[in-house]
């Protein structure tokens, strides 16, 4: 990579990817179009229930990635929170390590506007320190938008009015381009836990890209996921 190369961080458990995590990571490649988006499957954590191991979910990354490339978005599935932050110290400490480790390399790091509201309390679980709004001083901070949030019509954090936060269009903006793909429901309610339900119940769920789909499907049904 070059110098003055940018790379969109989008962690999720992936588990499986949907088409509201393609409708995030299309928002955030047309705002830095020339960047590369990072899809970082979360590690082994403590804290959060994830049911198909992290080489699966990798696997799945790279279906999914290549799906999005047919859409012109640069991604790829990466391995580095892994491979640099074996054990899980959130989302600050893993940022400093990609800074340390990619020098000259502008990392932006993308969320949903939920997670954004507790960036406050993050903090490094090893040590216990509070580090969330370390973020702001170093990375822009894509943040999509979440229907239930709005609804909740509470009053902006002080910190959700940073410069280094950009709140990007609503993903449901995107539902009619999807739905060419197979979407056929509203992306709010599509989630990885009621995806691995239908699956179970042998039913045919149309969530991502045919591509990964078929592979996600497979792979859930052989028992591997």
């Amino acid at each position: 990579m070059s110098m003055d190369s940018t790379v969109v961080c989008f962690g999720s458990s992936f588990d499986p990817p949907h088409f509201a995590h393609a409708a995030v990571v299309m928002l955030a490649a047309r705002r830095f179009p020339e960047a590369k988006v990072w899809l970082l499957p979360s590690p082994e954590r403590w804290d959060k229930a994830q049911h198909a191991p992290f080489d699966l979910r990798y696997e799945w990354c790279e279906e999914f990635a290549r799906d999005l490339g047919n859409l012109g978005v640069k991604a790829v599935a990466s391995r580095e929170e892994v491979r640099l932050c074996p054990e899980f110290r959130g989302t600050a400490h893993t940022l400093a390590a990609f800074r340390s480790t990619h020098p000259g390399i502008r990392f932006v790091f993308l969320c949903g506007e939920d997670s954004l509201r507790t960036l406050p309390e993050w903090k490094d679980t090893q040590t216990g320190t509070v580090n969330g709004l370390d973020i702001l001083a170093h990375h822009t901070m894509l943040v999509a938008p979440r229907e239930s949030v709005h609804e909740e019509k509470t009053e902006l954090p002080p910190w959700q009015k940073h410069p280094a936060v950009e709140i990007l269009p609503r993903p449901d903006s995107l539902r009619d381009e999807l739905a060419h793909f197979g979407l056929s429901r509203e992306l709010s309610t599509l989630s990885s836990k009621f995806i691995r339900e239908e699956i179970s119940r042998g039913e045919n769920p149309s969530f991502v890209f045919e591509k990964t789909r078929a592979r996600v499907t497979a792979d859930m049904r052989s028992g591997r996921g």
